[in-house]
């Protein structure tokens, strides 16, 4: 099976999520985790190795300094589009789990 170019992980998933109202790491790492209730939790040193990865991408950018240090950082819109692409993706999918188990 070909996999697509821009599938991405959960964790990137989730990130990119979180990066479509400006805000800085701490504010991402718990955004995720209220979100999932807990269940994803991201360490500083992972999400900041994926912010590399995602400016690389152009999926994100930095956009100014928050409060001391913190930088701030938001969604493209080339990561809105990889974000929309992630979701067809998952709506595929599912429609294949519906065909092959059932819908319930």
């Amino acid at each position: 099976m070909k996999q697509s170019q821009n599938s991405m992980t959960e964790t990137t998933f989730l990130i990119l999520l979180s990066l479509v109202k400006e805000k800085h790491g701490y504010g991402v790492i718990k955004e995720i985790e209220e979100r999932t209730q807990g269940r994803v939790t991201i360490a500083a040193g992972t999400l900041y190795t994926a912010f590399d990865i995602l400016k690389k991408k152009q999926w994100i950018e930095e956009t100014s300094k928050s409060e001391g240090r913190r930088k701030n950082y938001r969604l493209t819109l080339a990561g809105k589009n990889a974000l929309k692409e992630e979701r067809r993706r998952l709506e595929e999918n599912l429609h294949l789990y519906d065909q092959i188990i059932g819908g319930n």
